[in-house]
């Protein structure tokens, strides 16, 4: 039995040998914490007084948890993942000696007790340290009146998030150590380790993105969440993010629905799942994380042969699984990822996946052995590499599992919903800032989403079968091989936590008859456009804009503003959707609505901190909102005066010369170098062109053809350029 004492002797023993890394930890810590926390924050703020600027103040009250954690001090949380990996690999070092473990283990300690005092002096020299400049950072905060103590509760769960941190990388070293007889392994093998499941997750999207042409960047979402709590470097950025964002998050405890499905722009989210969620829920997910790691190290430690030290790896018997497990899907890795840089053919791919898995299993058996002649000593786990390379890419080559003809029975679909890339175009979103305050949705996909999903179906029906005649949505957005297709994400919800994604090249005239179906009925008419979702009580101000392009604030009472709004929403709730696909604006309004902070205070109260969106059309149908504005004393200019204008510089966007309906046998006052650019002055040309000038807005499903010129144009009195495109026509 070993005595306290002697645990304590080698304990103090063991740190007093490790003084430099001693050192080095009270410098890197205290260089990222309280240094540069100083002149991060007096750099940036030392014009400003906080207090003088309430919304300000709070935003960096709100932040400052960050930078006792590296959450908003990047070298802090390298600091914090190079010194995990130092101090673990420092006091297992011995093993990789066998004189070391020799002498280490003649002592009369058990294997536990010396597990237990490396363990512990390398916890030591991080963890004094860390509190102790973690504490100079706080007293900083106070001083410099960036710190309330209103927020110590959450400087402290930062501060704990970064010892879990810690810990996290800690250990996982100290599995690599066990499972390792050299020092050079032991590192490899713990940042192996570290990214592993992320370059798992990163590998399937990328596979799915290269083979699949049906396949939607927000598709695999569990792969995101898995990521988080199975990668160690996923779960060590989500304790440092999650403890210092807890005033804007969900709290310490869970909160309805904490996973989310952000669906923007055809996208999921990664932060959204990080962010979601309870910081209980995180904190003991680490801990479960840190005591199957601690107990595997140390059965690994107890049952570990003497022999091991000053080979490649402690269990020789490892060696064709490892191989395997590294090879596979680092060489599908390097595939993509070569692609991707030299813009190539997918078909590339497969053979520089496959050669890579053949020097990959070469590298290895050479890291095993550090003998040229051993290369093909482990022959069987290297053509099991090799071949379960070639069978995986067999598989997305020829789609076996049938990955771009899946369509769910209907009966097993709950809800549908569509996204277009053409939407972020038209629309402009809500923050999602504003919508968390109002404890709206702020994926805004999940508010289109129908049960009356009948013209959706048959989209994806039709999606499919374009797919198989080769009409791909990457065909869509890289070669633009027709203007009458669009490309869009389709979700289909089978479940209350459970999505698939499906993205489609569709043709344009059917999705705008699907959408107009789907939008007789009101709820989801204002489900799909932004106005419904603004807050009439949150409207600080509407402007309206024309074919000037230059935002006139209205001066309106609040009765006057409240009508203008009811009058907006009975003609966007009435508007016909092929309107507005097949005709352009004559202006729209821009909102200007509070800019939220994180801790949900209001940004608004000094200037130049509020949201101006923009985008709310009006159509010449809109009667009940022009009226209206016509009786306030505001008309709209549906044309540019010849006078207003300053100069015209007139570009050609396509290698064809000019047409002469437009350019006339006029010639022009200046001629650039770029022959497709013109800078026109005579007013006889200005007059000419301003007949053909469109409305600078996009249309519901975009355009069905590109514009062959566009014109920029200074006007008289409005500072800035604005851009036009021209047709011979205007709708």
């Amino acid at each position: 039995m070993t005595s306290k004492t002697s645990f304590n002797k080698h304990l103090k023993e063991n740190i007093r040998h490790r003084g430099w890394l001693a050192a080095v930890s009270w410098i890197l810590l205290f260089l990222t914490g309280p240094v540069y926390t100083m002149l991060t924050w007096e750099s940036r703020f030392s014009d400003m007084n906080p207090n003088s600027f309430p919304g300000y103040g709070q935003s960096l009250l709100q932040s400052f948890p960050g930078v006792l954690n590296g959450k908003s001090a990047l070298p802090l949380a390298a600091v914090i993942f190079l010194l995990a990996l130092f101090c673990a690999v420092t006091g297992f070092s011995y093993l990789d000696s066998t004189e070391k473990v020799d002498f280490y283990h003649s002592l009369p300690l058990t294997r536990s007790t010396w597990f237990g005092i490396s363990y512990m002096s390398g916890l030591l020299l991080f963890l004094v340290p860390y509190l102790v400049t973690a504490s100079c950072t706080l007293l900083l905060g106070f001083a410099k009146h960036l710190l309330s103590i209103t927020i110590l509760p959450d400087c402290c769960l930062a501060i704990l998030g970064g010892i879990l941190g810690f810990l996290v990388i800690y250990h996982v070293t100290i599995l690599a150590m066990m499972l390792t007889g050299k020092l050079i392994t032991g590192v490899l093998a713990a940042l192996t380790i570290s990214v592993y499941a992320d370059m798992v997750e990163h590998l399937i999207r990328q596979l799915a993105a290269s083979f699949f042409d049906t396949y939607s960047a927000s598709s695999f979402q569990v792969l995101y969440a898995i990521s988080d709590y199975l990668s160690p470097f996923g779960l060590f950025r989500l304790l440092l993010e999650r403890s210092a964002s807890v005033s804007s998050a969900s709290g310490i405890f869970p909160a309805s629905g904490w996973v989310s499905t952000p669906f923007a722009s055809g996208t999921f989210s990664q932060s959204s799942v990080s962010m979601g969620g309870s910081l209980l829920l995180i904190f003991l997910g680490a801990l479960l994380f840190l005591i199957v790691l601690a107990s595997i190290s140390l059965w690994l430690y107890r049952h570990r042969p003497s022999e091991a030290a000053e080979n490649a790896l402690a269990y020789p018997g490892t060696a064709p699984f490892i191989k395997i497990l590294v090879t596979i899907p680092t060489a599908l890795y390097i595939g993509p990822l070569m692609i991707s840089q030299y813009n190539s053919d997918t078909r590339w791919i497969i053979p520089i996946s496959i050669l890579s898995a053949i020097l990959l299993c070469g590298i290895i058996e050479f890291i095993y052995y550090l003998d040229l002649r051993k290369l093909f000593f482990g022959y069987r786990s290297s053509m099991l590499s090799i071949f379960g390379v070639m069978g995986i890419l067999c598989i997305l080559e020829f789609d076996l599992f049938g990955y771009d003809q899946w369509l769910p029975q209907t009966g097993s679909v709950k809800e549908m919903a569509i996204f277009t890339d053409n939407f972020s175009e038209y629309f402009s979103y809500i923050p999602a800032s504003y919508l968390r305050i109002h404890a709206l949705d702020t994926s805004w996909n999940r508010s289109t989403l129908t049960k009356e999903y009948a013209p959706l179906y048959r989209l994806a029906k039709e999606g499919i079968e374009n797919a198989e005649n080769g009409i791909t949505p990457e065909q869509i957005r890289k070669e633009d091989v027709s203007d009458n297709y669009l490309v869009a994400t389709m979700q289909f919800q089978t479940g209350k936590h459970s999505s698939a994604f499906r993205t489609y090249a569709l043709e344009k005239t059917h999705v705008l008859e699907a959408l107009d179906e789907l939008c007789q009925d009101e709820e989801y008419r204002k489900s799909l456009f932004p106005f419904f979702q603004l807050s009439s009580e949150d409207i600080l101000n509407i402007s309206l804009m024309d074919i000037y392009s230059d935002p006139l604030t209205l001066d309106l009472s609040l009765e006057e503003r409240a009508a203008l709004l009811e009058a907006y929403e009975k003609d966007l709730l009435n508007a016909d959707l092929p309107d507005m696909q097949n005709t352009l604006p004559v202006g729209e309004l821009v909102i200007e609505i509070p800019e939220y902070e994180e801790g949900g205070l209001p940004a608004s109260s000094h200037s130049g901190y509020r949201n101006s969106i923009p985008g709310f059309y009006l159509y010449r149908d809109y009667r009940n909102t022009l009226s209206l504005l016509e009786k306030y004393g505001y008309s709209l200019r549906t044309k540019i005066q010849t006078e207003d204008v300053v100069s015209m510089l007139l570009t050609e966007s396509s290698a064809q010369k000019a047409d002469d309906a437009i350019y006339g046998d006029v010639s022009y006052s200046s001629v650039y170098e770029n022959s497709n650019e013109r800078l026109i002055t005579d007013p006889e040309e200005i007059t000419e062109i301003l007949t053909r000038i469109q409305y600078p807005s996009g249309r519901l499903l975009g355009r069905d053809t590109n514009a062959a010129y566009s014109v920029e144009i200074m006007l008289k009195g409005i500072p800035g350029s604005h851009y036009y495109t021209l047709s011979d026509s205007i709708s």
